[in-house]
């Protein structure tokens, strides 16, 4: 605690007993009559006072050994001759000692803010005038003073609140780089941006953490961006990387309130620059500040006289999106849709309990000082701003797994029992594979197909960090019958192949590469798996149909055509193997989540069990 003094009193000390008149102030005890103030216990008379113990005659103390005579004292070697003492390299001549680099001449030290004149120096006060050594930044003129390489002093101001972090020239080119991969090599941006994250090594966390926003944020975002910038554009026609160094600037300028206006427009135009697109540079300027200047400008559609164009714009969903969601439910529940979004979304996680157990599960939660709550599905967790859980040692050595609640509920409406064989149809990466393995104990077997190679060996490293025994991964194109199987599975999961217009929250470029056409395509597909894997369940075995869309022709309108061409299955029993929240949701076997109602992934869950003969 620090206490306030009148002005111009001599030797007052910042903490402990006040010193005697005309003392200059220390640290410690007070010194003897007609010595200057130092650092730790008094010093011999006519000696100016040290950090320790007190210096040798006519030597000013130091903060280690004593000095050569005739030089003031130093925090460590001794000063050359005619040098007052520093704390640490000897001073210039006629410079008082500092804690670094030399103080300018005749500046007394402080110990954080400069001191003002008459008042004698203690740590964190400021000196008298014409006092050598300090502990802190170079007072004002015509005092002695240092300059700190430690802590600063302690303050009695109100905190100030921190900049915020700005956004690097390399973040916004990493950035950059896995739009082009989404928008010319048609990756997906999780793929390209775990590739190029991992290549950058330049990049700290921080600015990890912003490349992922700025990725993100552009895709999401990207009808109404580009709305907005062809509102400044006279051709609409430029080149796809200036388009998306646009589109970027635009998001910066309008989405994110952390970033400068002037430094989006000069980042963007270095960029165009760095890209070899030296013509466009002052397009490129010109675009982003008219933005910045007329945005009001910018008039869009008015939802009373375009729903569907004022949806697709405002919320960036593709028109014939936001025409099949309107269809299949309603315009209130197509808004509600489009504009759900969830800044602060959680990392779902689940314990492997044939690893842990709950409780030492959220012990180590806990002792890793992760903010977490339980999710909606018993057994899951949410974790807010844990970072890269991939590189925990607890989840390398298979302790829990990283998974959606959607993904989870449609692994536990199998219902496995002990010593069933399971077939997980589409399985790839692996993680409804690896949930009802864990709840087979042990026992039984679960068989893991996928269509492609790549993919089946993420199954088989899931595998070896879980230690799960009772998986058997397979390369298999599951939508051709392997008839030497028919009718000797206890259970079946097709989690088919689908449009993913359930999860285009966190993954925002899956709009935009879906198509009527695509869709179309998908479902003939989605018909042609679950019709050749149907034929593998054991009369009174149980098929598990799932996506990750909210489309109804994948989903109810899939199960109704399946049903009617094989009268052996018939929808049974969900909503006692859903949590209490969602029961409801369940009808004849059945159940649509939506982000926005449900707090989970949409996705879409039917259960099936076939007739005994």
């Amino acid at each position: 605690m620090t206490q306030r003094r009148p002005p111009s009193r001599p030797g007052a000390r910042p903490a402990g007993k006040p010193v005697t008149p005309a003392k200059p102030g220390n640290f410690g005890k007070p010194a003897a009559p007609a010595k200057p103030g130092g650092f730790g216990r008094p010093a011999a008379p006519a000696k100016p006072g040290g950090f320790g113990r007190p210096a040798a005659p006519a030597k000013p103390g130091g903060f280690g050994r004593p000095a050569a005579p005739a030089k003031p004292g130093g925090f460590g070697r001794p000063a050359a001759p005619a040098k007052p003492g520093g704390f640490g390299k000897p001073t210039a001549p006629a410079k008082p000692g500092g804690f670094g680099r030399p103080a300018a001449p005749a500046k007394p030290g402080g110990f954080g803010r400069p001191a003002t004149p008459a008042k004698p120096g203690g740590f964190g006060r400021p000196a008298a005038p014409a006092k050598p050594g300090g502990f802190g930044r170079p007072a004002n003129p015509s005092k002695p003073g240092v300059r700190p390489v430690a802590r600063p002093a302690i303050r009695t101001v109100a905190p100030v609140k921190p900049a915020a972090p700005a956004i690097t020239f390399g973040a916004r080119m990493v950035a950059l780089d896995v739009l082009q991969d989404v928008h010319q090599q048609d990756a997906y941006a999780s793929l390209a941006l775990n590739k190029r994250l991992t290549a950058s090594r330049l990049l700290d966390g921080r600015d990890k953490r912003l490349v992922t926003e700025l990725v993100y944020g552009t895709l999401e975002n990207r009808i109404r961006l580009d709305y907005m910038v062809d509102f400044f554009l006279e051709r609409k026609d430029v080149e796809p990387v200036v388009r998306d160094i646009l589109r970027m600037g635009a998001y910066q300028l309008f989405f994110l309130d952390r970033v400068p206006g002037s430094a989006a427009v000069d980042e963007a135009v270095k960029l165009t620059r760095a890209k070899g697109k030296e013509q466009y540079t002052g397009l490129v300027n010109a675009v982003l500040r008219n933005m910045i200047r007329d945005k009001q400008r910018i008039v869009y559609p008015k939802p009373s006289e375009e729903p569907v164009r004022f949806l697709s714009v405002m919320h960036s969903v593709p028109q014939w999106i936001v025409e099949r969601l309107i269809a299949a439910y309603s315009l209130a529940d197509a808004r509600a849709i489009c504009e759900h979004r969830a800044p602060d979304a959680p990392v779902t996680v689940r314990p492997n309990l044939h690893r842990t157990t709950t409780a030492e599960f959220e012990g180590y939660l806990a002792r890793r000082h992760f903010k977490f709550e339980p999710g909606l599905v018993p057994g899951a967790y949410h974790l807010f701003g844990a970072g890269d859980l991939a590189q925990e040692p607890e989840y390398l050595r298979g302790v829990f797994s990283i998974q959606g609640e959607s993904s989870m509920l449609a692994a536990q409406a199998v219902g496995v029992q002990p010593g069933w064989s399971v077939l997980d149809a589409c399985a790839a990466p692996g993680g409804k594979t690896a949930l009802l393995a864990e709840a087979l104990g042990g026992t039984g077997r679960v068989y893991a197909w996928d269509l492609h190679e790549h993919r089946v060996e993420l199954i088989r490293a899931m595998v070896r960090r879980l230690y799960l025994e009772n998986v058997r991964p397979v390369q298999r194109d599951a939508a051709l019958l392997k008839q030497d199987i028919e009718g000797t599975m206890d259970a079946v999961l097709v989690d088919a192949p689908c449009s993913g217009l359930g999860v285009m929250l966190n993954k925002p470029d899956v709009k935009y590469r879906q198509t009527p056409e695509g869709v179309q395509a998908l479902v003939a597909m989605q018909a042609q798996i679950l019709g050749a894997c149907s034929r593998y369940v054991k009369p009174g075995g149980v098929l598990v149909y799932s996506t990750c869309s909210i489309l109804p022709e994948e989903n109810a309108g899939q199960i109704a055509a399946f049903l009617a061409a094989h009268p052996d299955f018939v929808l049974e029993g969900l909503a006692e193997r859903l949590p209490e929240a969602l029961r409801a949701r369940a009808t004849d076997g059945q159940l649509q989540l939506l982000a926005h109602r449900d707090g989970i992934d949409g996705f879409y869950i039917a259960r099936m069990v076939r007739k005994r003969s």
